[in-house]
């Protein structure tokens, strides 16, 4: 395990790799650093308490943080605009109209560091107290985020010695190329892609570093019909292994599209993905929205041509449109470099289902109903989501019996229910 920051209680030397590692935590019989959240403790806090009880720390050679240039810092003006005009940043109907209210929405879409630049260009006073308060959350959050950075640079480092070609995915390795360099946008896991061809190689140059599937009796069936397997190692974040850049909508992007080079990802073909996966989940996280803007902002993509070209080649032009529209909706006009499509009758209905999906209790049986009816209605044709329902339903009727031991057979489902791109 790697200490990814430098506070006053750790060294580190970026240069030469060396980051303290607490013994004690490697055999705690925990699984990743959510089981430390059930304790009621952040990874850094975790670690400060086994640092300065005085426990058994060794030093670990590993390779360096490979950081992707941040957002210029002028870009943070326009980050801090972006935010403080936007008529729904946070999906709440309204824009916060106090300091404290701006805080809690931006601590709970997963922002932190955003404050004082939000409060300037809202015009409002951030008291010491407050700002104080700020600072701290956001210094928690940036240290588990560099935990994060480090895990992920273990495992491309892994790949990359295995000749794998790979990048990451959201998360962190977006929020270090979109976002202002202070700001903090938090993430539950560690994404990576790499081709099909290289998803074996790939799972075992991670098994060498730790990492195991977390759900073992369906690791073939993962692998043949899921976009990415997800692995696990102690105290460590899961980590999700993308073959496909997504499976869903009655298609499936091919991570041939995403991935170029050695370990890069295409800039527009990014940002479609972008839109696409934050569709397959009806826009559930305000985070994603502000990514796809920052996004956009950040790469100069200016012909929007090109990209409804990748999102027609993805058959996933619904769900583009849909992005695009609920960016203007929540964030305001400005935030996207090209006019507002016009809403059509069937995207007003896939609009409809989300807002009723997102009024619903979690976990009821009403908000499933309205989760599939929606991403049936982000589809681009019936056809499409007839495939997407038939898929879903036969996949997770073998995720049951393969997660029971009953085996399935290779071709399960059958070829009309995949998604074909």
């Amino acid at each position: 395990m790697w200490l990814p920051a430098a506070p006053p209680w750790a060294s580190l030397d970026h240069g030469a790799g060396r980051f303290v590692s607490p013994c004690w935590l490697r055999s705690r019989p925990m699984s990743s650093c959510s089981a430390l959240s059930r304790m009621g403790l952040t990874a850094s806090t975790a670690l400060r308490r086994g640092l300065a009880s005085g426990l058994p720390c060794r030093t670990v050679r590993r390779a360096p943080i490979a950081r992707h240039p941040a957002m210029p810092a002028a870009d943070t003006n326009f980050a801090a605009q972006l935010l403080a005009r936007a008529p729904d940043p946070f999906g709440t109907g309204a824009r916060p109209a106090t300091v404290a209210a701006w805080l809690a929405a931006l601590s709970a879409a997963g922002i932190e560091g955003a404050a004082g630049d939000v409060a300037r260009a809202a015009a409002l006073d951030l008291s010491a107290d407050q700002g104080r308060r700020a600072e701290v959350s956001a210094a928690s959050s940036r240290m588990e985020g560099q935990f994060q950075r480090a895990c992920a640079a273990e495992a491309l480092g892994a790949l990359r010695s295995a000749a794998i070609p790979a990048a990451q995915l959201k998360g962190t390795g977006l929020a270090d190329r979109v976002y202002p360099s202070h700001w903090v946008r938090r993430a539950t896991d560690v994404d990576l892609i790499v081709r099909p061809a290289d998803l074996d190689p790939a799972l075992a140059a991670l098994a060498a570093i730790g990492y195991r599937e977390a759900y073992p009796a369906r690791a073939g069936y993962y692998r043949r019909h899921h976009h990415d397997v997800p692995l696990h190692r102690d105290l460590s974040p899961p980590l999700d292994l993308h073959a496909a850049g997504l499976a869903g909508l009655g298609t499936s992007v091919p991570a041939s599209d995403l991935l170029v080079g050695d370990g890069a990802l295409h800039p527009a073909a990014e940002v479609v993905h972008l839109a696409a996966h934050a569709a397959t989940h009806l826009f559930e996280r305000p985070v994603w929205v502000l990514d796809l803007a920052l996004a956009v902002a950040a790469t100069g993509l200016r012909d929007v041509g090109a990209l409804d070209a990748i999102a027609d080649r993805w058959h996933v032009r619904r769900a583009w449109r849909l992005a695009r529209i609920v960016v203007r909706q929540h964030l305001g006009p400005d935030a996207l470099p090209w006019p507002a499509p016009e809403p059509t009758a069937a995207d007003r209905l896939a609009l409809t289902v989300r807002l009723r999906y997102l009024s619903l209790p979690a976990r009821s049986a009403r908000r499933f109903a309205a989760f599939a009816a929606g991403g049936w209605a982000c589809c681009d044709t019936v056809s499409r989501a007839a495939r997407m329902a038939q898929f879903s339903v036969l996949r997770a009727a073998g995720d049951l019996a393969t997660g029971r031991g009953v085996p399935v057979p290779a071709n399960w489902p059958p070829w009309l229910g995949r998604p074909q791109s």
